[in-house]
């Protein structure tokens, strides 16, 4: 900006200085009419310089021109820019609010996960008494199982002993009335001998069973 500034100040320092020079060139028009070849001379190359000094003018105000367009870009970049600092500002601001609630939902997260570790810590110590209680009443179930299969088998044994008991009760049965009849036999001859005896006079004592 002071850059362009001093130039400014240039370009019009150069300009009151071709204004300067433009008063004596004239004052030498009016002395060249006083000579005339010498003047003549003098005017055209006064002329061509008034010429190339009315250019270099006419370049000077085009680059006035274009520096204070330049001027004006700059003007509205820096007021873009100031727009968009005030954004990123806001932006900066609305970040932070956003980090301290994130900052603020971290820390019951973790809070929440020591207290979940802490839970599995005592479901995992549940878990480990569990399985030995189980272990424990697998032991005692294998046991029942082996004495159940050894009460199986004594009732198994049993039942057969009873099959067989029922069997030679069967026999036994059999047997007795078999006796019983072949008492019931022997009580009949018997009481045909004692009455055949009675005709004879006989006297046989009774048996008494």
């Amino acid at each position: 900006m002071e850059h362009l500034r001093a130039e400014i100040r240039d370009l019009e320092v150069e300009r009151n200085n071709a204004l300067c020079e433009n008063k004596r060139l004239q004052m030498d028009l009016y002395q060249a009419t006083q000579e005339a070849l010498h003047s003549k001379r003098l005017l055209d190359a006064t002329n061509t310089d008034v010429e190339e000094l009315k250019r270099q003018v006419q370049q000077y105000c085009c680059d006035v021109k274009q520096m204070d367009d330049m001027l004006n870009r700059k003007e509205k970049e820096r007021v873009d820019l100031l727009k968009h600092l005030k954004f990123i500002s806001q932006e900066t601001a609305a970040l932070e609010n956003s980090n301290q609630i994130l900052d603020t939902d971290l820390k019951r997260c973790r809070q929440q996960l020591t207290e979940a570790e802490k839970e599995i810590m005592r479901l995992e110590a549940c878990i480990q008494d569990k399985e030995c209680v189980i272990k424990s009443l697998e032991g005692k179930l294998q046991e029942l199982s082996c004495l159940t299969s050894q009460l199986e088998g004594q009732l198994q044994c049993a039942r057969e002993e009873k099959y067989h008991q029922s069997e030679e009760l069967t026999r036994c049965q059999e047997s007795l009335q078999q006796l019983l009849m072949q008492k019931c036999s022997y009580y009949y001859e018997a009481y045909k001998v004692i009455h055949s005896n009675v005709k004879t006079q006989v006297h046989i004592p009774f048996l008494l069973v």
